[in-house]
């Protein structure tokens, strides 16, 4: 399944956002800020409910779960 949107740990400037940007580019595939690790699935399954071909990258750096 192709995604359209990729959601990313972080804010708009977040080294994750702009990686991900540049690596990107061209792909079609918009990244957008998800921002903490609780709020990202929330997002992605927001967006998903609205038909939109999402995902997520949880870096999870310091993360212990």
């Amino acid at each position: 399944m192709p995604v359209a949107l990729l959601f990313c740990e972080g804010g708009g400037s977040s080294p994750d956002a702009i990686v991900l940007n540049h690596v990107l580019a061209g792909t079609g595939c918009e990244i957008r800020p998800g921002g903490g690790k609780h709020e990202l699935s929330k997002r992605i399954m927001a967006t998903r409910a609205k038909g939109l071909r999402s995902a997520g990258i949880r870096d999870r750096d310091f993360d212990d779960e």
